[in-house]
């Protein structure tokens, strides 16, 4: 019988080591394990982690066919998957404890995350299986991993919350960006900047929570959502599966990807 292959990777604080062992697994064709979340899920089931990572291979490619075929017994695999999906849920339940008003669950999250995780760029969003558990692993997100996950964790908290993404226009700044709005009753829909957080230089709780529920003026929104249709069609996949400031570009005989070609933007500013 053929020696299982097993590499471990240990890593530093921010070194990029989970994105080196994403790719290193991609390359040889072979699983990669999320520590963190293992960790999680055997405090949560009471499974040893051993048994919680030797599951995760042999996953079942249908759960509703595994029910049906051994009743009550759920594979194992699927438990797993279950079990960590759960673990989100149950960060989400225990950063919200005792709280009630919508309002405060939102900020508790957003301090949370902007205590937690600082910004760091990432691999393509379209190359990460789950960006939520992306930040959590790896202790840091750009802005629309970090917005994700803010976003993720107000849902699991009865909080509507949705992605947005375009461009900031600060003068000499301006690049691609992505925030959330979350909805309050009476309020509407309000804009949230988790990559923004908290301004070291606020004064006041006021202006600590200004980007929770305040956005500055220098924006422009190209999407609501994430992953939504490209109008026209495209013929063949997409570059970019969660966002999409920049288009899509795509010729008869297949995908440009983002470096074969460029796109310029002129602002004008207006002054009163």
């Amino acid at each position: 019988m053929k020696e299982p292959m097993v590499i471990t990777m240990a890593r530093e604080y921010a070194s990029g080591g989970s994105e080196i062992a994403q790719a290193v697994a991609d390359k040889l064709g072979i699983p990669l394990y999320n520590k963190e979340l293992i960790t999680l899920a055997a405090k949560k089931s009471g499974l040893t982690e051993e048994a919680i990572a030797a599951s995760e291979n042999q996953r079942s490619g249908s759960l509703i066919y595994s029910l049906y075929m051994m009743g009550n017994t759920m594979p194992l695999a699927d438990q797993v998957y279950i079990l960590q999906s759960n673990v989100i849920k149950e960060l989400a339940a225990n950063l919200t404890v005792g709280e009630t008003n919508p309002l405060l669950k939102a900020q508790r999250i957003f301090r949370w995350i902007n205590n937690h995780f600082p910004w760091a760029s990432a691999r393509e969003y379209s190359t990460i299986e789950n960006i939520p558990e992306y930040v959590l692993d790896n202790r840091h997100g750009d802005c629309g991993q970090v917005s994700l996950l803010f976003i993720t964790l107000c849902r699991c908290s009865g909080i509507p919350a949705r992605f947005q993404s375009g461009f900031i226009m600060h003068r000499r700044a301006w690049n691609l960006h992505e925030s959330a709005e979350v909805y309050f009753e009476g309020a509407g829909w309000v804009p949230v900047d988790q990559s923004f957080g908290i301004p070291t230089f606020a004064d006041n709780p006021e202006e600590k929570m200004f980007f929770m529920g305040g956005i500055d003026s220098w924006r422009m929104i190209v999407n609501s959502d994430y992953s939504m249709p490209l109008v026209p069609e495209k013929k063949y996949p997409r570059s970019e599966t969660v966002d999409f400031q920049r288009g899509e570009v795509e010729w008869e005989g297949g995908n440009l990807y983002f470096p074969q070609w460029s796109y310029h933007m002129d602002i004008d500013y207006l002054n009163y």
